[in-house]
């Protein structure tokens, strides 16, 4: 392993391209390979970044279909939100647009949970498994709907589920809005493509993996971060 340079990365790269290896895959095994790398007490060479090594590397992708919206896709489902002054469609769509929530973490936020954001400048969530993470708020649109909504949420009630509706009804609600104008709203180059709510966490996520991988960190380290 000490003698490892970085033609032997080409080569591997191309290896596992040519076996239809994922780009998530390549970029992970070359993390795990600088690891260990670093891990020498006399290694020969530097390895190069992946930036350095004179091959594309293809963008990352959640799972085998490319379910991220693009920018245009998103303003215009935004839009047709903000035509129905759908508000609670509003902060959902900015939720898992800006902070990666999944829909059934955006209706479950009540007020408690919303004040709390507020004053944290951070989301509290609960995910999957019961798993507790903490999200920042980075974009100030989250900040402007969390008190819009507030101000016509009775405390202690959920903010994107009216009184007497079932919380799956209204997530429901969320998936039929996008169903309803997605052909509208999607890209019309790409007719066969199927955005749900959930590929807003993929744009988020991808979003945060390119800006953490160019900001320094190894792909792995990005991955797990993300």
């Amino acid at each position: 392993l000490e003698n490892i340079s970085g033609k032997h990365l080409v080569s591997y790269v191309l290896y596992l391209q040519d076996t239809g290896k994922s780009a998530s895959t390549v970029k992970t095994d070359l993390a795990a390979i600088r690891f260990f790398h670093d891990k020498m007490s006399h290694p020969k060479y530097t390895l190069p970044t992946n930036s350095e090594l004179g091959v594309e590397l293809e963008r990352r992708r959640f799972g085998q279909l490319d379910r991220t919206w693009s920018g245009p896709e998103f303003n215009r489902l935004l839009g047709k939100a903000m035509a129905e002054n759908r508000d609670d469609f509003i902060l959902a769509l900015y939720l898992g647009r800006y902070a990666g929530l999944r829909i059934h973490e955006c209706f479950r936020m009540d007020t408690a949970a919303a004040e709390q954001a507020l004053r944290e400048n951070a989301l509290t969530v609960k995910g999957k498994g019961g798993k507790v993470r903490i999200v920042p708020i980075e974009d100030d649109r989250i900040t402007m709907m969390l008190q819009r909504l507030l101000e016509k949420t009775e405390r202690g009630h959920k903010l994107l589920v009216p009184d007497g509706v079932p919380t799956d009804r209204a997530i429901n609600g969320m998936q039929q809005f996008i169903l309803r104008h997605r052909d509208a709203i999607c890209d019309p180059t790409a007719p066969d493509r199927r955005i749900t709510f959930h590929g807003l966490r993929h744009t988020y996520a991808a979003e945060k993996y390119t800006s953490l991988v160019d900001g320094g960190m190894t792909p792995l380290d990005a991955h797990f971060t993300v």
